[in-house]
């Protein structure tokens, strides 16, 4: 563990704790922002040029370190041959620049099959994981991964536009919206996050209903869709949600500020734009 927190142990974890973790990172750093990384393969497929996957990740979490209070890997990038311990490498360079490491796997399954997907993250040394919960069994992955001493951090409502296509259905036994069902069905099995599109406005009543349900809970709200997917934070914060239990997630329009050779220096100067952009918003100053 990279941070020394008295009374806290990965041994077993509760929501509780990796709030703590995030809030004392979010206010050392002063930054509510996850920078993505959506990028592992050594060849360049925009001009062919040989790339060092390896040395590329560690310079740009180097750069946006200073900004950003977590770094969320997509484990699809890291599924070639050698990669595995590469990430391992990349989850301890994160946790020496005192981030949490996030690891954006989506894993839905059946119980034996999350566990294991659990134990793996949690051996590669992350803090945190993603589930998408389709299997229906929302409790047992939650529990599982608090006793395997990772963070646990659902699908709520998702930015990307095909959600659109289900989120409505009806929960046959509730007769709830299927995403009204997990997002209460997570937060009663105490789950560490929600994720929650940036994409979404304050004027949408789903949005709405979504921030009444979570009101009185202290899990946190994991945000992609901000930037390149045309999220804007103030109006996602006009919602009314809580500014201090969000992690603005950010990938492309980090990584890519200024398209596929984007500098560090570019990359830094991307994810400062979007810490001073939430801190202006909320604190009326970047402090």
């Amino acid at each position: 563990m990279y941070i020394k927190n008295e009374g806290l142990s990965y041994n077993a974890l509760t929501m509780e704790q990796f709030s703590t973790l995030w809030h004392d990172t979010r206010k050392r750093k002063n930054s509510t922002i996850v920078a993505g990384l959506d990028r592992s393969f050594d060849v360049d497929f925009t001009t062919g040029k040989a790339v060092d996957a390896q040395e590329w990740a560690r310079s740009f979490i180097d750069a946006v370190a200073p900004y950003v209070s977590a770094i969320k890997f997509n484990q699809a990038f890291y599924q070639g041959i050698g990669q595995r311990s590469q990430l391992r490498l990349l989850v301890a360079h994160t946790h020496a620049h005192g981030l949490l490491a996030i690891s954006d796997t989506k894993f839905a399954d059946i119980g034996s099959t999350n566990e294991a997907w659990i134990h793996s993250n949690k051996q590669l040394g992350f803090d945190a994981v993603t589930c998408a919960p389709y299997a229906g069994n929302i409790t047992e992955s939650i529990d599982t991964a608090h006793k395997a001493g990772i963070a646990i951090i659902n699908m709520g409502m998702m930015s990307n536009p095909e959600f659109q296509n289900e989120m409505h259905f009806l929960h046959p036994q509730t007769q709830e919206q299927l995403w009204h069902y997990r997002v209460r069905t997570s937060l009663e099995s105490h789950v560490d996050g929600i994720v929650i599109g940036g994409t979404y406005t304050h004027d949408n009543p789903d949005f709405q209903e979504f921030v009444k349900l979570t009101k009185e809970s202290d899990c946190l709200f994991l945000i992609p869709g901000i930037g390149f997917q045309g999220g804007s934070i103030e109006n996602f914060l006009a919602s009314g949600i809580d500014p201090e239990r969000c992690m603005i997630s950010a990938s492309r329009s980090i990584m890519f500020p200024d398209g596929i050779d984007s500098t560090p220096h570019a990359q830094g100067n991307a994810a400062k734009a979007l810490q001073v952009t939430f801190n202006d918003v909320v604190y009326g100053t970047n402090k």
